[in-house]
């Protein structure tokens, strides 16, 4: 089942910063072996190219335990974006198994900590 989950200005995602984005996955079973990929567009652009690729197993992982997959920003993957409101979605994309797991918008902000 895909999850809505916006991550809002709120949850204080900067410019140039190093941050972890943990996502619960919607699943009965272990997700651990699953390739996983995230992607971050602009909201006016969606069929460009995304702005920031993640993907299993080194720009996410995933805790089969918990259900988790944490997408791991770098800095540098955000320094050359203005702040504002972009869409990202996280998808499993098993060969048969494709599927979108979460999206929604996200607020990048800019500024210092």
């Amino acid at each position: 089942m895909s999850v809505d989950a916006e991550i809002e200005e709120t949850d204080n995602w900067f410019i140039s910063e190093k941050k972890d984005l943990l996502f619960t996955i919607d699943t009965t079973v272990d997700p651990s072996t699953w390739a996983i990929e995230w992607s971050l567009k602009p909201v006016d652009k969606l069929k460009d190219d995304a702005l920031i690729d993640k993907a299993t197993p080194t720009g996410i992982t995933i805790d089969g335990t918990k259900k988790q997959a944490t997408v791991h920003i770098l800095a540098a993957d955000t320094s050359g974006l203005e702040p504002g409101k972009y869409f990202y979605t996280l998808k499993r994309m098993d060969a048969g198994s494709e599927q979108v797991l979460a999206f929604g918008g996200a607020v990048l902000r800019g500024g210092t900590l």
